[in-house]
Formats: C-alpha cells, structure tokens, sequence
C-alpha cells in the first residue's frame, strides 16, 4: 500500500503506544503490622532472659500504635497478637 502512495516501497515499524507517567509522584501507600508476642503488662516491654519470658509493655504498645498513626505512608495495619497471658488489668475489659 505504501508503494501505490508514496511511490516506492517504505520500511516502516509497528507503532507502540508510548507509557504513561505515573500522575501522581513519591512514596505508594503501605500497609504497617504490629506484631506483639509476649504477656501484656502495665508499664515498658522488657525481657527476661534467665526465665525467657518477653514482657510487651502498654506504653510499648501506645507507642509503637502512634508511630504508626503518624506515618502518612501508611494506609493499614495489621495487628496480630501472641500472647498467653497479660496483666490482670487487661484481662478484666
């Protein structure tokens, strides 16, 4: 066809369709996971190596959650808890 228009033959490519820069720019949004593993009790984490016991603390825990209310990257949180036992004040609500 491009003989009959142009006159002679032509070689030519396929076209592809450019890519298109993203619209918006920096950081994707994440998802954040607090893990806690161990008995919840009032006060700071700590551990207890000679009866290896991992002690999550409740300010531990706030702080860790404001942490990650604060991070404007991050859309979720997934929170999963391991814990056999906490203090008797978490255990009454």
């Amino acid at each position: 066809m491009t003989r009959d228009v142009v006159g002679r033959n032509v070689w030519y490519v396929k076209y592809n369709k450019e890519t298109r820069a993203p619209d918006t720019f920096g950081a994707r949004p994440r998802i954040g996971l607090l893990y806690i593993d161990g008995d919840i009790v009032d006060g700071r984490a700590q551990t207890v190596p000679l009866l290896g016991m991992k002690l999550v603390g409740s300010y531990t825990i706030t702080h860790s959650i404001k942490a990650l209310e604060d991070d404007v990257d991050i859309k979720a949180v997934v929170l999963r808890i391991e814990s056999p036992r906490g203090g008797l004040r978490w255990r009454r609500r």
